[in-house]
């Protein structure tokens, strides 16, 4: 555990190796994006607005776990990870961790957006908010779970071209099912409605153990990648 503790505060200092007013500075967007967009739109817009904020800290903690990795290059600190008095499996597991507990923060800002937004008559918190705050947290960790193997087995300038190519991809994807597979997507959507995802709670269990099974791949994948990687 003291071994885990080291490389988090380890990771920590590179997250704010930028200067700590950075940090603040992404935790100011998304408020200030909902405030920004609340001018535009008006009051009973809380769900849009929802939207917008979720947008926004998902790409927060992308940068983040982009930004460890990074600076760990541009300071040649792979070298150095292989004489710290820690295994390469526990640096691992101590990165995981790290952004398990930055995803943790991401969504309690979330909550205070919301709140805040609701406290200035944008709209009533209801069930959906709540929903919206577990579905934020999962997407994070699916995100980072995909993200973290990519920039074990290359580096940051190479994954930087291959989310490129991703981002891309994804909006060909988003155009092609949204003009020419509209009704078949709406037919499976309203399949998997009426047949597993028949009750609130089922669908957050299935939610967390989709969730836990990628962590737990990706925390593998990783694992093997930098036991097998020179220092």
């Amino acid at each position: 555990m003291n071994g885990i503790t080291k490389t988090m505060r380890l990771d920590a200092l590179r997250l704010i190796s930028d200067g700590l007013l950075t940090i603040i500075a992404l935790a100011v967007l998304p408020p200030f994006f909902g405030l920004l967009f609340r001018q535009m739109l008006g009051q009973g817009a809380l769900d849009l607005l929802m939207g917008v904020i979720m947008a926004e800290i998902a790409m927060v903690t992308a940068s983040l776990t982009m930004t460890m990795f990074v600076r760990e290059d541009q300071n040649d600190h792979r070298r150095i990870n292989a004489i710290l008095p820690v295994s390469r499996d526990t640096q691992v597991a101590g990165r995981y961790l790290l952004m398990f507990i930055v995803d943790i923060i991401a969504v309690t800002e979330f909550a205070l957006c919301v709140l805040l937004l609701a406290i200035l008559g944008t709209g009533a918190i209801t069930q959906a908010a709540l929903m919206a705050g577990v579905g934020l947290f999962g997407a994070c960790m699916v995100t980072q779970a995909i993200l973290m193997p990519l920039m074990y087995q290359f580096s940051s300038a190479k994954i930087a071209q291959i989310i490129v190519l991703i981002f891309m991809l994804l909006i060909c994807v988003a155009l092609v099912g949204g003009f020419m597979l509209e009704n078949q997507i709406a037919a499976i959507i309203a399949w998997l409605t009426t047949h597993i995802f028949v009750s609130t709670l089922l669908t957050v269990l299935i939610a967390v153990a989709f969730v836990a099974a990628v962590v737990a791949a990706s925390l593998s994948i990783s694992t093997r990648i930098n036991r097998s990687k020179e220092l």
